[in-house]
């Protein structure tokens, strides 16, 4: 026994990390991440200091401080306190959140225009980077005056964003598409950047899915409902409901067809026009139109949290993604500082919009830009008449209040990097197979009591050199779980327990 902790205290100070026994997973229910850290008291673990701490083998431990180790139980890695750290592997939950959004992905059916490739969809960042004003010009280039001919410059495989919502009686699933540039050199009113947003309002019927609702599509400054076949538990109220809206069933789930115009990508329940189009299927895999054919084409799933909404401070003008600053601070929401626009300077400057600016312009001084993604609770309630109780308290917001997660998916070998932490874990966050969990120096986690970030299938959760982690929390009953996955220390950096 002394050997065995001996040899693997001689690992860890070599390579500043542990790696888990391989074993089986299941998923878990919800993750969030959010909110601030309290000042208290801590000490601080570093590679170099583990073998005053501990490790443990077979159930038998070397202490760390106060009760914390490391410790293989079945064949599993576990950071935890003085509290076996609750399995949460067990017990039937609902859906994740991320198998919501697979689970009603919306097939988009998009038409192309006069410059084909300029209706792709893709993501903010398919040219490397986070700079919103290179977006167009990286897009193409001209290869013919008269006719004007352009060619694509790099590959565009495709992604819809998503991000989730759930109060107490509805969940609220956000997808977004984005393209490079509007009207990609068709016509005199093209912009840089566009992002149009679709809305799914699902009833929680106490199945693992729930009963989908209404779905609203975004067709520029206006909003447009539409319901599900044979639906009868919605009524008019201070808007109208504009039809139906038609489900695709070329893959298990429930999958409503989207069309989206060529040139301007409005969004609706019909095709919108007579040219060419591509349709796009949710499969887990990002492909490019021009590889494989028009008639299926994969995308995957991006978060929205933290691909934009971590980038929300990465402004204003020129170098950076956004522009546009402002505060929301309306129905109990207080979100300060960030940017509403892309940043663009081609056609019209800085003319497109993150979700937490969308507007419908019919909609009067009562629903402002931001409120339709920010409080979809309030705007669904308010402008609709429903059939079953319609709570507007959220059990889980990324946005109103600084919360991140939706199960840290953030596209096959995605990585989430959270930019503007402390953050708080307040229930389980599930980190997927192939994801990687990065945190900035500096940055900190506080665990409420009874959560922990669980990675399974290969994932990580690490940071730069001189990252230190804070873990902790009332009652030492979280903690961090590391299934078939990786939990790196590196040299400079460390693990602050309270």
């Amino acid at each position: 026994m002394k050997r065995c902790i001996i040899f693997l205290l001689i690992l860890i100070s070599l390579f500043g990390f542990v790696t888990a026994v391989p074993a089986p997973s299941n998923g878990l229910n919800r993750n969030e991440i959010g909110g601030g850290i309290p000042e208290e008291d801590s000490s601080l673990i570093t590679s170099e200091e583990f073998e005053n701490h501990s490790v443990c083998d077979e159930g038998e431990c070397i202490k760390i401080n106060s009760g914390e180790g490391i410790n293989q139980i079945d064949g599993r890695t576990e950071l935890f306190g003085q509290k076996e750290y609750n399995d949460v592997l067990g017990g039937a939950y609902p859906a994740s959140y991320v198998d919501l959004a697979r689970y009603y992905s919306p097939v988009i059916i998009q038409d192309v225009g006069c410059t084909r490739f300029g209706d792709y969809i893709t993501r903010i960042d398919y040219d490397g980077d986070y700079i919103g004003a290179n977006n167009w010009d990286n897009l193409g280039e001209r290869i013919n005056e008269f006719p004007p001919i352009y060619e694509k410059e790099r590959p565009l495989p495709a992604y819809v964003y998503y991000a989730l919502m759930e109060t107490n009686t509805h969940y609220f699933i956000w997808y977004a598409l984005f393209h490079p540039a509007d009207d990609y050199y068709c016509h005199d009113f093209s912009h840089e950047n566009d992002l149009e947003g679709i809305v799914l309002c699902v009833r929680k019927d106490g199945t693992a899915y729930g009963d989908l609702r209404m779905v609203q599509l975004q067709a520029h400054w206006h909003f447009y409902q539409y319901i599900p076949p044979g639906e009868t538990g919605i009524i008019n109220d201070e808007d109208d409901i504009d039809g139906t809206i038609e489900l695709d069933t070329t893959y298990p789930g429930v999958h409503p067809r989207v069309y989206v115009q060529g040139g301007g990508h409005g969004l609706s329940n019909e095709d919108t026009g007579d040219w060419p189009s591509v349709y796009y299927y949710y499969t887990g895999i990002a492909e490019d139109p021009d590889d494989v054919g028009y008639s299926h084409v994969g995308y995957d799933l991006l978060s929205i949290a933290s691909e934009m909404w971590e980038q929300r401070k990465n402004c204003c003008g020129s170098g950076h993604l956004a522009d546009n600053m402002a505060d929301y601070q309306r129905f109990n929401f207080n979100v300060t500082g960030f940017g509403t626009r892309f940043d663009g300077d081609d056609g019209d400057d800085d003319a497109a919009s993150f979700p937490w600016d969308w507007d419908d312009k019919d909609d009067g001084d009562n629903w402002v830009s931001g409120d339709w993604f920010m409080h979809p609770a309030g705007y669904h309630a308010n402008r609709f008449g429903w059939s079953e109780p319609f709570s507007t308290d959220y059990i889980f917001h990324s946005f109103g209040f600084e919360q991140l997660g939706s199960d840290m998916y953030n596209g096959n070998q995605g990585k989430t990097v959270l930019l503007n932490g402390p953050y708080t874990v307040v229930s389980d966050v599930m980190l997927l197979p192939s994801q990687q969990l990065m945190i900035p120096p500096g940055s900190a986690l506080w665990f409420r009591s009874n959560t922990g970030i669980t990675s399974a299938g290969l994932a990580t959760i690490g940071g730069s050199g001189d990252t230190t982690w804070l873990v902790k929390d009332a009652d030492r009953s979280s903690g961090i779980k590391i299934l078939d996955g990786m939990l790196k220390i590196y040299p400079n950096g460390g693990i602050v327990m309270g």
